[in-house]
């Protein structure tokens, strides 16, 4: 498990992020997420089952074209959890 008790989060599959992709993103990769037009190349971190261990860190950043299909690319479902009702 992770920090936060989460297990197989890396190296599944790439993540695709909301944030358009800039060819200025500093070394460590990490930013706050980034409009761009809807046409836009955008993010994917991470690294999938088919990659070397150094892609498989979630700093680590790929783009791609808004549209493309992969088997290695997904996503993350995630939501707020409020806390519980007294």
């Amino acid at each position: 498990a992770n920090p936060w008790g989460l297990y197989d989060v890396s190296g599944n599959v790439r993540e695709w992020c909301a944030d358009a992709w800039r060819d200025d993103y500093a070394e460590p990769r990490t930013q706050e997420a980034v409009d761009g037009p809807s046409d836009a190349r955008r993010v994917a971190r991470g690294g999938s089952w088919v990659d070397f261990s150094q892609f498989l860190r979630s700093a680590f950043l790929f783009r791609g074209e808004p549209d493309l299909w992969d088997f290695v690319v997904g996503f993350r479902a995630a939501r707020t959890l409020l806390p519980p009702s007294p």
